[in-house]
């Protein structure tokens, strides 16, 4: 890492960067593994020294933990009267059922059951316990909610960097989308300068928050252009949201072309998602 990489990443850290220079290091970020390593350990460096001085400031005003106070011995008095009331229950459990056999009828009993029509077949399940049959037909809102996830990873978490730095719009946005508040994340995105509303990094986290509040036609038309304008660093995952956005509305067939590319994209970390919901839906 030369300098001015080292001093961009420490402006990042201290929420210096303006708003276009901080969306362009996450777009870095994004595509550099070794960039994300470094702000990693950046980042925990830093936490670990926030942390020792909360610790110290918690020693020092931290009170003395009250005395545990012990429970009571059980009284040697009441000992001979529990050994009475235990020997009388031993007895009554040994004398009852031969008073309750002594009085049964001799009189056989017919105990055989009748016989109804046979219960019909239970259907085979696999291991998301549906029914084959009706993972076969396709039951792709079922599948939308058993893998919708709104996406998420640390270079969105408001944490990496300085809390003491006033926020910004980006700033709100970013913590109410971190923290899955997705109705505020979207309110909050209106209120962003017109330029970062056309930066395809923010309109996938929209697409997300429109997705996880059931506005699929919305999100379907964003992910839809961010991959078909490939200047995004979330190329890769805005397909796989799109091919969920087709099984949430029930188009199976726009579902599978979106999955059968994902799996034939061997660098995707979709693969075996796109794979095994395939399996289900063809």
């Amino acid at each position: 890492m030369n300098e001015q990489e080292q001093e961009q990443l420490e402006r990042y850290l201290d929420n210096a960067l303006s708003d276009p220079e901080r969306l362009a290091f996450e777009q870095a970020l994004q595509e550099n593994p070794t960039l994300r390593q470094e702000v990693e350990r950046h980042r925990l460096a830093l936490l670990a020294i926030r942390l020792k001085g909360r610790e110290q400031l918690r020693k020092r005003w931290s009170v003395p933990p009250e005395t545990k106070t012990v429970a009571p011995a059980f009284p040697a008095w009441l000992l001979p009267g529990f050994i009475v009331l235990l020997l009388l229950s031993v007895l009554t459990w040994w004398w009852w059922p031969s008073q309750i056999s002594s009085g049964r009828s001799d009189t056989p009993v017919n105990d055989t059951l009748p016989v109804g029509p046979p219960s019909p077949p239970i259907p085979v399940q696999d291991g998301n316990g549906l029914p084959k049959e009706q993972q076969r037909s396709g039951d792709t809102k079922k599948l939308f909610a058993g893998y919708f996830a709104p996406y998420r990873d640390e270079t969105l978490n408001p944490t990496v960097r300085d809390p003491s730095v006033p926020s910004t719009a980006l700033d709100r946005f970013q913590q109410v989308y971190w923290n899955r508040q997705y109705a505020e994340a979207l309110k909050a995105f209106h209120k962003l300068d017109p330029a970062l509303k056309k930066h395809d990094n923010l309109l996938f986290l929209k697409a997300n928050a429109l997705l996880a509040t059931d506005k699929t036609n919305e999100a379907l038309v964003i992910f839809e252009n961010i991959i078909r304008n490939g200047r995004s660093a979330y190329v890769d995952d805005a397909r796989w949201y799109e091919a969920l956005c087709h099984l949430k509305k029930g188009n199976r067939e726009a579902a599978e072309k979106s999955l059968s590319y994902i799996v034939n994209t061997r660098t995707s970390v979709y693969r075996e998602k796109a794979a095994r919901i395939l399996a289900q839906i063809r």
